[in-house]
């Protein structure tokens, strides 16, 4: 594996444990006192996650959940096969399975970009229909909390 590929791949574990240890701050945080108790807490530390490795990031309010498991997740995501298109972009293959339930998986793809000489990401899921559907951490809500 070449060096680029190497540090795309570090970048995209990287982001997996951020998220993940976001994650699980703010599990307990949202189930004792609610979403809107915490929100503004937990956009506010997730924008910093977002803004490192995120290809696209958008200005405005953040939709987002946590639960169990972590929607995203260092040990349950495995690697099933890297392209490397050109130099500046490297596609990983991923699977993702869910700790308590081995059998219960899900294929993720993550396009890292290398933007002046950082990796950054876009994620996309595998659908039923067989097809992969990008996941956008960034949508235009009404409002900020439901």
């Amino acid at each position: 594996m070449s060096a680029d590929v190497e540090k795309a791949k570090s970048a995209l574990f990287e982001f997996l444990s951020a998220m993940k240890e976001w994650n699980n701050k703010f599990v307990p945080l949202v189930t004792q006192s609610g979403l809107a108790a915490n929100g503004d807490q937990a956009e506010t530390e997730l924008r910093p996650i977002y803004e490192k490795y995120l290809a696209t990031v958008n200005q405005g309010p953040l939709i987002f959940s946590v639960g169990y498991p972590p929607e995203y997740d260092s040990d349950a995501e495995k690697v099933v096969s890297t392209e490397s298109p050109n130099a500046r972009k490297v596609v990983f293959e991923t699977l993702w399975t869910h700790p308590d339930y081995p059998t219960s998986t899900q294929k993720h793809r993550f396009t890292m970009v290398n933007k002046s000489g950082e990796w950054r990401l876009h994620k996309e899921e595998f659908y039923a229909e067989n097809k992969w559907k990008r996941v956008f951490f960034f949508p235009k809500p009404a409002k900020k909390y439901d």
